[in-house]
């Protein structure tokens, strides 16, 4: 047994320690942390609009910060594996929040977590023009290009896809076996989780109209609404 915590201590402990602290004090984690503070923001705000769908972002707030941690601590794919997920639970409960007796199936039948962004764009209009004009009449005024929100959707979709599949040039330790600080590979999570919260904040803001501060921010992270 004393062997075997020797190993966990040699192996993660004590090299996880020392790349939150290299971490830390190579990079501007601020915005990381101010992006889920809005989070926290906006789930209030659901919550007010729905309490049950709003049960689904105590889920992604929480599964932020395991993110967060992953890659402070040098699990860089994991990480970005878990963007995926908050992404696709993110669209969902939107969807859901438009389409109650769908959200009445998920969660009292149990029924399958199987809308997936790419079906919900391509079956159901979610988030193109269209869809969104039904909560947000100016929108066609707002956005760069027509279904501006929903092609971001699918290219994102896409990217994190490749690091969930296990694309040859998406993955992170095939050179070594020992985790490390890599400043390239928590780049790479920094500009993916970026990309998706500024979405999915400018998402929320557009279908509950509620502002949040410093929105112009969001607009440049996605390029899907012009700035003001």
């Amino acid at each position: 047994m004393a062997y075997t915590k020797e190993i966990i201590n040699n192996f993660l402990f004590t090299p996880v320690s020392k790349i939150q602290q290299e971490t830390v004090s190579n990079n501007d984690c601020a915005e990381l942390i101010e992006e889920l503070n809005t989070f926290l923001i906006l789930r209030d705000a659901i919550i007010q609009e729905n309490k049950h769908i709003g049960e689904l972002w105590n889920e992604i707030c929480i599964d932020l910060l395991s993110i967060i941690n992953s890659a402070y601590s040098g699990f860089y794919r994991t990480a970005i594996i878990g963007l995926r997920s908050v992404f696709e639970m993110g669209c969902s409960s939107l969807f859901y929040l438009d389409h109650p007796i769908e959200f009445y199936l998920f969660q009292k039948e149990n029924n399958k977590a199987d809308k997936y962004v790419s079906i919900l764009v391509n079956d159901y209009s979610f988030y193109k023009t269209k869809y969104i004009k039904a909560f947000d009449e100016k929108i066609e005024e707002k956005q760069k290009e027509e279904d501006a929100i929903s092609k971001y959707l699918q290219r994102l979709y896409g990217e994190l896809s490749d690091v969930v599949h296990g694309r040859y040039n998406r993955l992170a330790n095939t050179n070594d076996f020992h985790i490390c600080y890599d400043i390239e590979q928590y780049k790479k999570f920094e500009d993916l989780y970026v990309k998706t919260i500024s979405i999915m904040i400018i998402m929320v803001t557009l279908r509950l109209n509620v502002g949040v501060d410093d929105i112009q921010k969001y607009y440049k992270n996605t390029g899907v609404i012009k700035n003001e």
